[in-house]
């Protein structure tokens, strides 16, 4: 949807209603999650050229690790892609992806409420990518919210001209308290998995008529 820019502090007061909830798995290669464990809501907005994002994550612990990088702990990660078809819509394992470029040529943020480590030094071929995200995240009593704008300008030079067409992940990964593994909860199928789905989650620009 097209609008007024939102103010990205977390607050969410100036959108409407999240349009997309996501309480069961996604990726069919995933497993299944309990979501009264983790879910969420989100929604896209577009403003002067930038994208705007928005999510309500339920989540019922969030602990907080300030010595972890916001991708070892509770996250959502907004991933996207504006690159013209084909490389927009097709698929590639997550290791031929990163040696590919594919990876570094998303804009993409983990987004995490708590207090984190700041260098993630094993991912710094994303810097780009990650610096295209202006984010912020902030508790809630039941999980908490997540607030980002993507640089248009970033997505525009990756289309080669005006963005058009987006490409949209979306996942949210929870690190209970005192349990050894994390879940992810995707949104769509992961387009890095197994079992991913040429094109999903893409989305395209709304015009003035």
């Amino acid at each position: 949807a097209s609008g007024a820019a939102p103010t990205v502090d977390g607050n969410l007061e100036d959108w409407p209603e999240l349009p997309f909830a996501v309480k069961r798995q996604g990726d069919v290669a995933s497993p299944d999650v309990d979501p009264k464990d983790i879910s969420f809501r989100f929604g896209l907005r577009e403003a002067g050229g930038d994208l705007y994002f928005a999510a309500q994550v339920t989540d019922d612990s969030v602990p907080e690790s300030p010595w972890d990088v916001p991708r070892y702990q509770d996250n959502i990660l907004l991933a996207v892609d504006a690159r013209p078809d084909p490389a927009r819509s097709q698929n590639r394992s997550l290791f031929d992806a990163i040696n590919a470029g594919d990876l570094a040529s998303l804009a993409l943020e983990y987004m995490t409420p708590g207090e984190a480590a700041a260098e993630d030094k094993s991912i710094g071929f994303l810097d780009d990518a990650r610096a295209a995200v202006e984010w912020r995240a902030r508790r809630t009593a039941d999980g908490y919210n997540a607030e980002a704008k993507v640089s248009g300008a970033y997505l525009d030079a990756r289309r080669g001209g005006p963005w058009q067409r987006l490409r949209i992940a979306v996942q949210a990964s929870d690190q209970d308290e005192g349990e050894p593994a994390m879940t992810t909860l995707h949104w769509q199928p992961n387009r890095f998995g197994s079992a991913p789905v040429a094109g999903s989650g893409t989305f395209e620009r709304q015009t003035a008529n």
